[in-house]
């Protein structure tokens, strides 16, 4: 189901502040009756946002809100957490805050946030896998496995190849047409 345009918000996934299940889990926040205050840092501004975070069992209460939490089973045991978004009940993993009263923190689709990186253009989208992977060097990691290292490269290469190619095409001077 698509939105009509006029219903659509012009904000971006990064602009809103947010808050990601296992950031709240480093934090230590996930734990029976914890409670904290986790970051936001804008990436424009570089404005940090503070939110209160308690947990009460399976619920969270943030900034005052409460969010239920699913632990979904990995490796034969529920330990996989996950917010419910209080607005659709669909499983996510960040949550967003909108100024708005009822139901400030959503998922990304109840929020009608879109991501930055789909808007890309294909060459801006290959420089930034290739980017990406680059700086993570060519050499073997001390703890990665063969397969690992080896799967790396080859995604390395067939981003370098694929940057190449969209390079050549742009670079390439426009042949007169026959008439």
């Amino acid at each position: 189901m698509t939105l009509p345009a006029a219903t659509k918000s012009t904000l971006k996934a990064d602009e809103v502040p947010s808050i990601g299940v296992f950031s709240l889990l480093h934090l230590g926040l996930l734990a029976e009756d914890a409670q904290g205050f986790a970051q936001w840092v804008s990436p424009e501004t570089g404005k940090v946002t503070e939110m209160h975070v308690a947990s009460k069992g399976t619920w969270l209460l943030v900034e005052g809100h409460a969010v239920v939490l699913a632990f979904m089973p990995a490796f034969g045991k529920p330990c996989r957490p996950q917010f419910l978004c209080p607005c659709c009940g669909r499983r996510c993993g960040r949550l967003y805050r909108l100024p708005e009263a009822f139901y400030p923190w959503r998922c990304v689709r109840c929020a009608r946030l879109e991501y930055r990186a789909k808007h890309l253009k294909p060459f801006d989208r290959a420089e930034r896998t290739y980017g990406r992977l680059a700086v993570q060097g060519r050499e073997r990691r001390p703890r990665e496995r063969r397969k690992q290292f080896y799967n790396r490269m080859m995604r390395l290469k067939a981003a370098e190849r694929r940057l190449q190619e969209m390079a050549r095409t742009l670079l390439e001077t426009p042949r007169n047409k026959k008439k």
